[in-house]
């Protein structure tokens, strides 16, 4: 709930929510709260950027445990990547984004040094929280329209098998657009926290993906798919 016009000016803090029912939905909300001194707002803001790891985390666990902790499935369902170290895929993509994100926020809190990059007036936190939060409600809106578009062909995302080529609606545009998605996570907490930090390594998750999981991908495909995804590759651009 917002605070009213009359009250004393107020700090603001983004809070992400994930909330899972029969599927997993997701959602955000900005919080406004009345802080009086700048120590309270440190301590309020950290505790949400904890609380947005660990749903981070969850969320990478129990995909992990429904695609990925389970005997390997009857070979009717057909031929899948495997992943794990060793495997076609050795981390997980959203886990790999995790840990990115876990090692940015750990090196700010070890080193004391936030490295501040932003400048007025991005470097207002009003403008900030918004700034994330649109990018948050866009990569959402993304996921959703790429799921819808798997769906079509009769396949999802995480590895799943794969039965034809998802070539409408987004991926006329991007073979990978999940992947771009993930790709902006660092630096959109870059922008909400103006770490440093979360920017310097917000290229170690492209590259992770342009250099070892998309390669293993469209091997999988081509060999699986045939002449149909070699067409759509020389169509459509892989980021």
């Amino acid at each position: 709930s917002w605070v009213p016009e009359t009250a004393q000016p107020t700090l603001g803090c983004v809070q992400v929510e994930l909330v899972r029912g029969d599927e997993a939905r997701f959602g955000f909300r900005v919080l406004q709260f009345r802080i009086e001194n700048s120590q309270t707002f440190r301590l309020v803001f950290t505790s949400c950027l904890i609380r947005q790891f660990a749903q981070l985390g969850w969320l990478v666990y129990t995909t992990y445990e429904r695609y990925f902790s389970k005997a390997p499935e009857d070979e009717s369902s057909g031929p899948r990547l495997s992943v794990g170290w060793g495997k076609d895929i050795p981390i997980f993509p959203p886990a790999f984004m995790f840990v990115v994100l876990a090692n940015g926020y750990l090196t700010w809190k070890i080193s004391g040094r936030r490295l501040r990059f932003l400048f007025f007036p991005l470097n207002a936190l009003s403008l900030r929280m918004i700034l994330f939060s649109i990018s948050f409600a866009m990569v959402m809106r993304l996921k959703k329209e790429c799921d819808t578009e798997l769906a079509k062909v009769g396949t999802e995302a995480n590895f799943t098998p794969v039965a034809e080529v998802a070539s409408a609606g987004v991926y006329e545009w991007s073979r990978n657009p999940m992947y771009i998605a993930l790709s902006m996570a660092p630096l959109s907490f870059a922008c909400l926290t103006d770490c440093g930090w979360f920017l310097l390594l917000s290229p170690v998750c492209p590259i992770y993906l342009d250099s070892i999981v998309i390669p293993a991908e469209e091997k999988f495909l081509m060999k699986q798919l045939g002449e149909p995804y070699t067409k759509y590759m020389d169509l459509t651009p892989r980021w």
